[in-house]
């Protein structure tokens, strides 16, 4: 879910010479950065056998610098730095220009852009200032004055109508799965308070969000850092309780195994949490989710699709899927496939296995790209045969949409459906679609 905006700086000199981290406890509070010198950081972007890639390539961003101290996390090799609220990390996805500026291919949610006139022309330095993710730039003649660093006060908004509010409630992971860097680059679970979620909740309603996203790295661990930790389930247990007027409540991506019993009592019955579950999955094979050190079994997944489905038949579910791990032979990509049709997994996020530095993964047996290729392709048109006979299950079915920008919206199972000319972003249609046109029900 990130989009691309460049935050990088020159490849092989100075990427960041001033690098910012936002106190997470704070933040709601009192938005402040507090920063560490992060001297003569090289970027390059290298394609998985380490050889560097020309300009405009896409490959994997690899960092070298001193060892450096960010907020919370040490590395020693300086693989990491802080940007706003993202992070820039080795393995990440980037890219270098043929004038050997490097990119990275995210978007931090704010960012303190710094180098300056000696590291960006002028022109680059105001297209950076323009960008609505920018809160501030530090020139280089300016990033060691204390004084420089303080993000100017939020402009105020102006009243406008968004559509859906993503609010990233959790942060962080206590997990160690065997092929994941994020707890390298984000640090132990960080959940906000309840209080504060709850301001989000009232800020994005004001200003016309008619459906709210809660999000996180490993949204289903909120609470288990905060006192008398609280499960997800109470969270947004009191948000549907503090907020009758909101319509819509979505969850992003969650680790089935800790789904706490007041979460699944309002999946199952609450009719304004919407009906769609996107499960953490990652495989459909015992020893491969073993290997991947999930927590879960393929059996604990499809009972938990099940007891779900008995309750409430009309939640469509989704999956992360990694195609390809170390070690998968036929007969397990064959129970990866399988899954799929078992779960009935109509929104699919199916990723070719790719080796991250200094993963456990990276160091068992690997497949041949051309056979992880050929794995998600099979897993991908699994998902879309899957998919279609769903979509034709909805034609002359009532669904309420929640309208967007562009002629179309989401219905509550997160099916894309066109509503009538003239509909307002942002409103809540009922459509009953007749047909389906490029994946599009109309």
């Amino acid at each position: 879910d990130w989009d691309a905006r460049v935050v990088g700086g020159y490849g092989q000199t100075e990427i960041c010479g001033f690098a910012t981290f936002i106190d997470y406890a704070d933040m709601l509070e009192a938005p402040r950065s507090i920063g560490w010198p992060l001297p003569h950081v090289t970027m390059t972007v290298l394609d998985p056998e380490g050889n560097h890639l020309p300009p405009g390539e896409e490959g994997e961003l690899c960092l070298r610098g001193p060892s450096v101290m960010l907020g919370y996390w040490r590395n020693e090799e300086a693989s990491v730095a802080a940007v706003g609220h993202g992070w820039l990390r080795t393995g990440d996805l980037g890219t270098m220009d043929d004038r050997g500026r490097g990119y990275l291919l995210g978007r931090a949610k704010e960012l303190i852009k710094t180098g300056g006139e000696n590291v960006y022309p002028a022109e680059v330095d105001a297209v950076f200032a323009a960008m609505p993710e920018v809160d501030g730039l530090v020139p280089n003649s300016a990033k060691l004055d204390a004084r420089a660093w303080n993000v100017p006060a939020r402009p105020v908004r102006p009243s406008a109508q968004h559509t859906r509010a993503f609010i990233a409630v959790q942060t962080g992971c206590d997990h160690a799965c065997t092929f994941c860097v994020i707890p390298q680059g984000r640090g132990s679970s960080r959940s906000q308070s309840v209080a504060a979620v709850l301001r989000e909740v009232e800020r994005h309603l004001a200003d016309g969000a008619a459906e709210v996203v809660l999000t996180g790295v490993d949204v289903t661990s909120w609470g288990t850092d905060l006192p008398g930790a609280p499960r997800l389930g109470d969270l947004v247990g009191a948000i549907l309780a503090a907020f009758p007027e909101l319509a819509r409540l979505r969850l992003s991506s969650l680790d089935g195994v800790e789904i706490d019993g007041a979460l699944f009592e309002i999946l199952a019955h609450d009719p304004r949490a919407m009906p769609h579950l996107h499960l953490s999955l990652q495989h459909g094979h015992d020893l491969i989710l073993k290997r991947m050190k999930r927590r879960h079994t393929r059996a604990e997944a499809i009972d938990l699709v099940h007891r779900l489905r008995e309750r409430r038949p009309e939640i469509a579910v989704g999956a992360d899927l990694i195609a390809g791990f170390p070690t998968e032979d036929a007969a397990m990509h064959a129970a990866n496939r399988s899954i799929v049709r078992e779960l009935g997994v109509v929104h699919g996020h199916v990723f070719p296995y790719s080796p991250r530095p200094r993963t456990p993964a990276a160091r068992m047996p690997q497949l041949e790209k051309a056979a992880i290729r050929a794995r998600a392709a099979e897993l991908r048109a699994d998902v879309a045969e899957v998919r279609r006979a769903w979509l034709v299950s909805l034609l002359g079915q009532p669904l309420v949409v929640l309208a967007e920008a562009d002629g179309t919206g989401h219905a509550g199972n997160f099916a894309r459906v066109a509503v009538p000319a003239g509909t307002a972003r942002g409103a809540l249609v009922t459509v009953v679609p007749t047909r389906i046109a490029d994946g599009v029900l109309q």
